[in-house]
């Protein structure tokens, strides 16, 4: 059986970046790749498709390459108030930001989106709290984390329960106002 072909004419193609292992997709397996070939140290990038924008901490050990002349600490290079665009080993170009607490506490925190600014970066920030309260909630007064089971299928019931429990709880603050989270 021969296959039917298409001849498209040439034209040239903008080559914007370059690497070992170009992997498609930021789900499960996708990710584990990434960050399995990164740590195997091929130079992977990882791209998806929805094109989600992505903020979270990172440790001040953690090591970027801002000015393509190694891998350095991020507590070792300079970053200003609008932050820093550098490259990150298993990922590609990523925005840090440096916040500094009034008690001299150190955060860094990263962004996939190069164009963010610092007020958008503390909007985001207000969302993670959110985050936070959410997975608060739901480990303290729905024991995601207490399942004594072994198999995945029991394990993924426990969660699943525990979640519609949590959502549940969270349906009758709105409709009571009487809320599990005390300020």
């Amino acid at each position: 059986m021969t296959l039917k072909t298409i001849t498209l004419p040439a034209k040239p193609i903008p080559i914007i970046a370059e690497t070992d292992v170009l992997v498609v997709g930021s789900g499960p397996g996708g990710l584990a790749a990434a960050i399995s070939c990164a740590r195997a140290g091929v130079e992977t990038m990882l791209i998806d498709r929805y094109g989600w924008r992505w903020l979270t901490r990172l440790k001040r050990n953690r090591l970027v390459n801002p000015d393509r002349c190694g891998n350095r600490a991020l507590s070792e290079i300079d970053i200003g108030a609008q932050g820093r665009i550098v490259h990150l080993k298993g990922y590609g170009m990523i925005r840090v930001f440096k916040i500094v607490a009034p008690d001299g506490d150190i955060d860094y925190w990263a962004t996939n989106d190069l164009a963010v600014n610092e007020w958008q970066r503390l909007k985001w920030a207000d969302c993670e709290w959110s985050i936070e309260e959410y997975h608060r909630g739901l480990k303290q007064c729905c024991g995601v984390g207490r399942a004594q089971v072994r198999s995945s299928r029991a394990q993924r019931n426990h969660i699943g329960f525990a979640i519609r429990a949590f959502l549940r709880l969270e349906m009758h603050w709105f409709t009571t106002g009487v809320s599990w989270l005390i300020d």
